[in-house]
């Protein structure tokens, strides 16, 4: 059972891909309807990076 945290993780991967698939790339950085987005993104890569999110996150965000 996914806690609250897990669901919203979700939510957030399943908004930046539905944007990806819609503009074939990531929101930009300039426009502040899209950079909390943006910014979710790049907290995420970092995590990644730094071994902290679990492997099955890291196999949705593939």
């Amino acid at each position: 059972m996914m806690n609250k945290r897990d669901l919203k993780w979700q939510e957030n991967y399943e908004q930046l891909k539905d944007y990806v698939v819609k503009y074939r790339h990531l929101p930009n950085k300039k426009k502040v309807e899209n950079r909390g987005l943006l910014n979710w993104w790049k907290y995420n890569k970092k995590m990644v990076r730094l071994g902290k999110i679990d492997a099955e996150q890291i196999a949705a965000a593939i």
